[in-house]
């Protein structure tokens, strides 16, 4: 069976949604919007990061809160989920293209994802864990960079500084910037891209600029500018 490359698909259909969800908290004047985002939808979603490669934040893929935007059933199993609306006789809809593995997320959710119990009852429980962990690292992380960065003005960072960092932080100040320069996302941000900025911050040519999709770097004698 072919799966067909759902990375442009799958992004450009969470960018629809979101859009459509924006347009209707403005059209309520809604302060947040809440989506029923459960467990499994989180673990589905690290996995097919994963294996296309991602950094830290694509293995936490989403939070409780991000922005104006709720998830308080991200810590809830689909199966949890499934029982309450059974035992309360709720009526649900679930898209029916779920149930099709036409795409690698479908597949990862029907033909993967139903082996891991047989490796252990509990999986999800401990992914959910490994999560938080990851989520601690990230923030951990975040705040070393914005204590790198709060010593300078907004958008700006010291070239000499910035070499003087490992290989590691180095990286992860460019995923940062990226992250705020790109809407809060790191999508179409790939290791090469990462590598190419470094090069570029390590270039002796000066006055020079360079644009990763909506990241803009300006190369001005010891500083970088970044928009």
């Amino acid at each position: 069976m072919k799966l067909y490359p759902s990375k442009w698909f799958e992004e450009l259909a969470r960018e629809k949604r979101y859009q459509f969800f924006e347009a209707l908290q403005h059209i309520h004047q809604a302060t947040y919007l809440i989506t029923a985002h459960h467990l499994d939808d989180r673990i589905e979603t690290m996995l097919f990061n994963m294996i296309r490669w991602t950094k830290l934040s694509g293995l936490i893929n989403m939070t409780e809160k991000s922005g104006n935007i709720l998830r308080p059933l991200l810590s809830v199993k689909k199966s949890e989920i499934y029982t309450y609306l059974q035992d309360n006789a709720l009526k649900y809809f679930e898209d029916e293209s779920n149930s099709t593995n036409e795409h690698t997320r479908n597949y990862i959710r029907n033909q993967v994802i139903p082996h891991f119990e047989n490796v252990h009852p509990e999986y999800q429980k401990n992914i959910w864990n490994i999560l938080l962990y990851f989520e601690n690292l990230q923030n951990f992380i975040d705040e070393e960079i914005k204590k790198f960065l709060w010593k300078y003005s907004t958008g700006e960072f010291s070239l000499s500084d910035f070499l003087s960092l490992t290989i590691f932080l180095q990286k992860e100040i460019i995923r940062y910037i990226y992250f705020i320069s790109n809407n809060n996302s790191t999508i179409w941000l790939s290791e090469a891209n990462i590598a190419e900025i470094i090069k570029f911050i390590n270039w002796k040519n000066n006055k020079t600029i360079k644009e990763i999709h909506k990241l803009k770097l300006l190369k001005d004698w010891n500083l970088i500018i970044y928009s």
